[in-house]
């Protein structure tokens, strides 16, 4: 689908996303990157749907329990289902004509971004659970860090397409994950 116009600065989206991975980064931890994965489910994720106007496919994401190894098939199947619903609704509801800034065209990209940021939850909850297969492969892990950071991309997006402040979501949501990594590594030493 994949369609979402760039109304958000590339630099706040880099921005954005290197201040997640370098938190996360900081402690290279399986704890460290558990919290990263499950902020972009149960956080931004829901955040994106929020923002696109779909609060009960948000509150069926933000219902899960903390992701772990334990439960991310699980989460990365209830972060697909969301998608899934919400990739319905953009179907159903997008407009087909009138200009693509328009506010009705707009709703329609928010909804989209909101369907990739579950995409990219989902996507990472999965590859990580998968990743005892492939441990020993450093760039597996940094793809599935990567598209945890998307998810937050992804509902900035939401949020800019959806007539929110981006800069709320940046310190009510992603700053305060961002010192939750950091304060991961404070307390254990920064890599295990």
């Amino acid at each position: 689908m994949e369609t979402t116009t760039n109304q958000l600065s590339d630099e706040t989206r880099e921005d954005i996303f290197d201040l997640l991975l370098m938190a996360q980064r900081s402690n290279d931890s399986d704890a460290s990157r558990w919290r990263l994965i499950d902020a972009s489910v149960r956080r931004f994720a829901p955040e994106a749907m929020r923002h696109a106007g779909l609060v009960s496919h948000a509150e069926v994401l933000e219902a899960l329990p903390p992701v772990t190894a334990a439960n991310a098939y699980d989460a990365a199947r209830a972060a697909d289902a969301a998608a899934d619903a919400a990739r319905d609704v953009f179907y159903n509801h997008r407009p087909t004509v009138g200009p693509v800034d328009s506010e009705s065209w707009r709703a329609a990209f928010a909804i989209d971004a909101a369907v990739s940021a579950a995409r990219s939850a989902a996507r990472a909850a999965d590859l990580e659970a998968d990743s005892p297969k492939y441990a020993p492969d450093p760039v597996c892990r940094v793809h599935v860090m990567e598209l945890a950071a998307d998810a937050a991309v992804r509902a900035a997006d939401a949020a800019e397409l959806g007539g929110k402040d981006v800069n709320k979501f940046v310190v009510d949501v992603v700053i305060p994950v961002t010192v939750d990594l950091m304060r991961d590594a404070k307390y254990s030493g920064g890599s295990t």
